[in-house]
């Protein structure tokens, strides 16, 4: 027996757009109908703008066609949409890299009505518009007109048969200020609401909600309630220290659901404003953020970075990621050149990549055992481009690719430029709630390797 689901995909065809302006307006007026909408992020990778996701007011999840097997991509997304009206994948159609964080083979994956994202301003009258296929609308984005708008939306029903449900204008101004406001802080509610009337305009509620719900859910009912299997035995870590403040909150909520499943307690610092770490800390899990205007009060808030020295210099483990990696390091350098010292932990340096390009599919392999990571094990994610590691000790590497230097480790830290969301691969998760401490580096890495002799 089907089960009602009321769910969509939606994107670009080709290329990625962040932020996804259409996808934004889309979730700005739900809000204002009072439409609770889930939104899921068709890549395991953080969003530059993950932050603005949250006008949903729920925590955003991921999904990935090509870390997740059909099975487990229908679980996690029955887990996201418990108290949801509706669910929204967002991603790219036809996207360069195939199955690798596309949306084709989720919306085969989840039975999802295809709706794409058409930039007006880039139709040509004399070249055909290549859609996906099972197209069930297209919202029009960067409208002139409203006398636009209407012409495109004839215009495009007559020649594809698909119809136009939405469109929102080119609004430059209000486009502008979305940067201006992240700047300094978060998007307040009037740019949303203003956001939400422009969408409001020409959209279809009625019939892109009657097409979300028009989609039957085949499959078998995977039971959202079923925790998975982290093997037997309570976790060895009781508390896990999250970092998450004004730099660094880029987490994947599976993850965090998966560490509490298990009893697993979860307590929030802040490395920008307190001077400790939570008492009784057995993990510490840094993620990733924007770090840009805050590396100097990082740089000087030496209580926590002595906080952090003194967690390991106890045996204690610490886990980071992007930015968090980056924090761990001896020092983390601009683009202008200008230098800032951090924890100091990693025998290595950061360099912020400012034009950085959107985290790409990744695949490598380990090259010596950690408290996390066994030697020679394969990960895949996708690795974050805003951060380069550069060892200043050879053996501190733990894994590379094509890039360059993949995974830093020293003793009990270890700093990763990929993002993994252990929530998909139980046996990561395993490790990092049963730490295999005796499993630290087996040599100094601060030390020169050996002098052959002879």
């Amino acid at each position: 027996m089907s089960i009602k689901l009321p769910r969509l995909g939606i994107g670009t065809i080709g290329y990625h757009e962040e932020p996804p302006w259409i996808t934004l307006a889309l979730l700005a007026a739900l809000r204002s109908e009072n439409i609770h909408a889930q939104i899921f992020v068709g890549r395991g990778a953080y969003p530059r703008y993950a932050v603005a996701r949250g006008v949903c007011g729920r925590c955003l999840r991921y999904l990935d066609s090509w870390l997740m097997t059909p099975q487990l991509c229908r679980e996690f997304f029955l887990r996201g949409m418990r108290t949801a009206d509706i669910g929204i994948v967002e991603g790219v159609y036809s996207y360069p890299g195939g199955d690798r964080g596309g949306l084709d083979l989720l919306s085969e994956w989840l039975n999802l009505p295809r709706f794409v994202i058409v930039d007006a301003t880039c139709l040509d009258r004399c070249r055909e518009l290549v859609l996906p296929q099972k197209v069930a609308g297209i919202f029009l984005d960067r409208v002139e007109s409203e006398k636009h708008f209407w012409s495109l939306r004839t215009d495009l029903e007559l020649l594809y048969g698909v119809p136009v449900l939405g469109g929102l204008p080119r609004l430059n101004e209000l486009r502008s200020q979305f940067f201006q406001h992240l700047e300094v802080g978060c998007l307040p509610r009037a740019w949303w609401h203003s956001l939400a009337q422009q969408f409001c305009r020409w959209w279809s509620k009625q019939q892109i909600m009657t097409t979300a719900q028009a989609y039957a859910w085949p499959f078998e009912d995977t039971s959202a309630a079923t925790a998975p299997d982290w093997g037997d035995g309570r976790p060895s870590v009781r508390q896990v220290a999250l970092a998450y403040d004004e730099a660094f909150n880029r987490y994947f909520c599976e993850t965090l659901d998966g560490l509490e499943a298990v009893g697993v307690k979860i307590v929030d610092f802040s490395p920008l404003h307190d001077e400790s770490l939570p008492e009784g800390t057995d993990v510490v899990y840094i993620g990733c953020g924007a770090l840009g205007r805050f590396l100097r009060d990082l740089a000087s808030n030496h209580c926590m970075k002595a906080a952090l020295r003194r967690h390991l210099a106890s045996g204690r483990p610490v886990y980071a990621e992007g930015a968090g990696a980056a924090y761990l390091c001896q020092e983390i350098r601009r683009p202008e050149g200008d230098a800032y010292p951090m924890v100091g932990v990693l025998p290595a340096v950061a360099t912020w990549c400012r034009a950085a390009q959107e985290p790409s599919p990744t695949e490598c392999f380990t090259k010596e055992s950690s408290w996390l990571f066994a030697s020679e094990m394969r990960l895949r994610g996708y690795r974050t481009h805003e951060w380069e590691l550069r060892p200043i000790r050879p053996r501190a590497t733990l894994a590379e690719d094509s890039h360059g230097t993949t995974l830093v480790g020293c003793y009990h830290a270890v700093g990763s430029l990929l993002y993994v969301n252990f929530a998909w691969h139980p046996p990561l998760l395993q490790r990092f709630i049963r730490p295999s401490l005796a499993a630290k580096l087996s040599y100094d890495p601060w030390q020169p390797p050996p002098t052959p002799s002879g």
